[in-house]
């Protein structure tokens, strides 16, 4: 395994974390409809949180959300022992062009090691809009069939709860409260869902356990 090889392993875990991130539905216009656009993130949310579920740290500013992740690699020994741009010493892989330096596992024949993955979740734009309603804030990003909506709630004592909506567990409960609309590729092929709520749509969604897909965070 190559340089190259090593890189594109990383980010191929990388690519396959940020996708499993964007739901296959969306919704026809930023939400809720009707609702101002926010210019910034309040002072209360602007902090560093920490997820003890996956060990992942979010940092808010007053205009964007950043996820600092810790991403597991492994190679096999046989491997790393031909690749000349990295030295093994002990329990430490060191990245001879950058000098940097990875603290590694073994087990059996394989080396793991961790790298930690910058993603910029959300930042202010024409395009990243944020709206406040019923004590929720929603992340509206604009894709190329609809905007991904995700929503973030503040609760006392500096928890932090980020909720996505996951496709296909949810389209059950979204086809109890609104209308569905198929997206389909050219050759005909179901590739994802597009909706139109209105504000009490959106609320009974809500209240049906909509944006399951959740991490917790507290503030550190």
């Amino acid at each position: 395994m190559k340089r190259t090889a090593l890189f594109l392993l990383l980010y191929f875990v990388t690519f396959i974390i940020f996708i499993s991130c964007n739901p296959s539905i969306v919704f026809d216009q930023p939400q809720p409809q009707g609702v101002r656009n926010e210019k910034n993130f309040p002072k209360k949310l602007i902090g560093h949180y920490f997820c003890t579920q996956n060990h992942s740290t979010l940092f808010i500013t007053h205009d964007k959300i950043i996820k600092k992740s810790l991403v597991e690699l492994n190679v096999l020994k046989s491997e790393l022992d031909s690749m000349r741009e990295y030295k093994l010493f002990k329990d430490t892989l060191i990245d001879i062009l950058t000098q940097k330096r990875f603290k590694v596992e073994y087990r059996n024949d394989t080396i793991v090691f961790f790298d930690q993955i910058t993603d910029t979740l959300f930042m202010l734009s024409d395009e990243n809009i944020l709206r406040k309603w019923k004590g929720y804030y929603f992340l509206n990003e604009q894709s190329k069939n609809g905007w991904i909506v995700r929503k973030l709630e503040y609760k006392r004592g500096g928890k932090l709860i980020l909720a996505s909506i996951v496709s296909p567990d949810e389209l059950e409960n979204l086809k109890e409260v609104m209308d569905i609309e198929k997206i389909k590729a050219d050759d005909g092929e179901t590739i994802g869902y597009r909706v139109r709520p209105s504000k009490l749509q959106l609320k009974r969604f809500i209240r049906n356990k909509g944006f399951s897909d959740f991490e917790e965070y507290q503030r550190e």
